[in-house]
């Protein structure tokens, strides 16, 4: 059956194999290099996906994309993964995206691959390196802060304690980051954890095989910390959700293979073998603040399951501001949310960068970021003990505000609960949230920004203060406005 199938597959490519010219200066002298093969993705489209149209169910619909996207990718790989090891390649193959990262490999591999396989193989390229959005300032302090019970501002000011007063606190939800770790036992963040108390199995993953949840930068702990934070240190949005990680970046640095390891990993969390992937384990929302030179798209398969599975994409802008046109990827993706920072006065952030897009059509929106949330002198975790802290700068710190703000504003409708939603699907209960969300979040922005920090103050002919602009985005998140529509729209939803 499986030869069938394969056959079957490769009769419907009328491409050859294109190795970028990039592979062969990498190669060149004998040298290695980490190389990826790419091979055709299945299309389809991820706010509806085709293949799943005929099932009912929500839960039966997140299993079935993994076991059909399992499929597609291992029915495809199977000649060329009996071909690596009988080279003795050291690689790793890849569901989510159909590919394969091969380590080290050399020009004969490539060239081999090239000739044996050369309708099975879209692309042959060296792997591609993004970076965390590093932080433009820092200012660490050592010392347990449980019992201080005070919100930060910055949770303050996108009024974060509207939703905790009406009962939303994250309680059932499961949030997400792909990022340098999370230093599990720090006071803040172990209680939120899902491991604690049980297993990392399903709840971390490192590419490179630690098993125990770390971080040995302090970027994700950090990142974490505003997301899942305990309330009696004031630092975490929604501090009674649980939290997962993914390390996809080994340092400042980010591999694609590790990146997408990663990506794969929240789609369908894995045991510490990276075996048995269980889609119903996945967080609700993924916080990604890492990324890399606008227009790449080497990430937008993940995007796509991540949507077709109702999981919220949330992206930092990038620190490449304030010049106009340097959002970086995937956070140009139309499909991924895209976060600004602003600062205390409610002035974008002079690092934040600016709109407009990469481009206007599929797959890319022209209308980026999409809204802002703090990302100046933002407190919170820090991995270097489990009673630091750190108050750092960066659309880094701007993202896990709207990351966290999804789980409280899907409050009133519950972590299995049906969306209000225009979204055309014949059933409510298979309609996804995550175009709900994204509405939501940006319908209910607050155009209350003063000035942004740094010229120009007019990016691709939009004027800052124009809602959307390219500064801001459709303005600040406001979680007290996002709760009180989500309410409205339930009342309307449940009339009919």
């Amino acid at each position: 059956m499986m030869i069938l199938l394969l056959v079957a597959l490769i009769a419907t490519l009328t491409h050859s194999a294109h190795v970028h010219t990039g592979v062969l200066d990498a190669l060149a002298d004998g040298r290695t290099a980490n190389i990826w093969v790419q091979l055709p993705n299945k299309k389809f489209n991820p706010r509806n996906p085709e293949h799943l149209q005929s099932i009912r169910g929500r839960n039966e619909r997140k299993i079935a994309h993994v076991n059909i996207m399992t499929e597609y990718a291992n029915t495809m790989q199977v000649p060329i993964v009996s071909f690596l090891k009988e080279k003795k390649a050291n690689f790793k193959k890849f569901w989510i995206t159909n590919a394969f990262v091969i380590y080290d490999a050399n020009l004969e591999i490539v060239k081999q691959l090239e000739a044996t396989f050369p309708e099975l193989i879209s692309e042959i390229y060296v792997e591609n390196v993004a970076h965390i959005e590093v932080p433009v300032s820092q200012k660490v302090e050592i010392g347990s802060k449980v019992n201080r019970k005070m919100a930060n501002w910055n949770i303050e000011q996108v009024n974060a304690p509207d939703a905790w007063a009406a009962g939303y606190t994250g309680a059932g939800f499961v949030m997400g980051n792909i990022d340098t770790g999370v230093r599990w036992t720090h006071e803040a963040l172990n209680p939120s954890y899902r491991g604690t108390g049980g297993s990392h199995a399903y709840n971390w993953h490192d590419p490179n095989g630690q098993q125990v949840p770390f971080d040995n930068n302090g970027h994700g702990t950090h990142v974490m910390g505003s997301m899942a934070g305990s309330l009696d240190i004031g630092i975490g949005m929604a501090y009674d959700a649980k939290w997962i990680a993914a390390k996809g970046c080994a340092s400042n640095s980010c591999s694609q293979a590790d990146l997408t390891s990663s990506g794969q990993f929240m789609a369908a969390p894995t045991d510490l073998n990276e075996q048995n992937p269980d889609p119903l384990a996945a967080p609700h929302v993924v916080q990604n603040s890492w990324g890399g030179g606008g227009g790449q798209t080497w990430f937008h398969p993940i995007i796509d399951s991540w949507l077709a599975l109702d999981i919220v994409p949330s992206f930092s802008a990038g620190n490449s501001g304030p010049v106009c046109g340097s959002i970086g990827s995937p956070s140009d993706y139309e499909y991924a949310i895209s976060v600004a920072s602003n600062d205390q006065q409610r002035s974008l952030s002079s690092f934040s960068s600016r709109g407009p897009g990469f481009g206007s059509n599929h797959p890319w929106a022209d209308q980026k970021p999409n809204l802002s949330g703090p990302g100046s002198s933002i407190l919170s975790a820090w991995n270097t003990n489990d009673v630091a802290y750190n108050t750092i700068s960066g659309t880094s710190m701007s993202g896990p505000h709207i990351a966290a703000s999804t789980v409280l504003i899907l409050g009133p409708i519950g972590p299995n609960g049906t969306c209000p939603t225009s979204l055309d699907c014949d059933n409510p209960n298979n309609c996804l949230c995550v175009e709900y969300v994204k509405q939501v979040l940006i319908s209910t922005a607050s155009d209350n920004f003063a000035s942004p920090a740094g010229v120009p103050l007019t990016c691709g002919g939009v004027a800052w203060d124009t809602v959307p602009s390219y500064h801001y985005g459709y303005g600040i998140l406001d979680v007290g406005a996002a709760i009180r529509k989500v309410a409205a729209d339930l009342t309307k939803f449940n009339k009919h």
